[in-house]
């Protein structure tokens, strides 16, 4: 499988939630395949709905799906 470029978010700690669209491009579903996901609780790792909206944490999906290696704190 070919490597996925990794999007790049802005430096804030707030790019650690992205939205489920967004969740979706990376994961190559739909955006309604990625809800209907969320909703049963599917995904690789878990969603959480804010409002009308669902995130979901960007390093640990990328790194559920093989795209990123996790961080060493050392």
């Amino acid at each position: 499988m070919a490597s996925l470029p990794l999007p790049i978010l802005p430096s804030s700690r707030d790019a650690a939630m992205i939205d489920l669209t967004h969740a979706a491009r990376i994961m190559r579903i739909s955006p309604s395949k990625a809800r209907l996901l969320a909703k049963q609780g599917r995904l690789p790792v878990p969603a959480v709905k804010v409002g009308s909206t669902w995130r979901i944490a960007y390093m640990p999906l990328v790194t559920a799906l093989g795209i990123a290696q996790p961080r060493s704190n050392s």
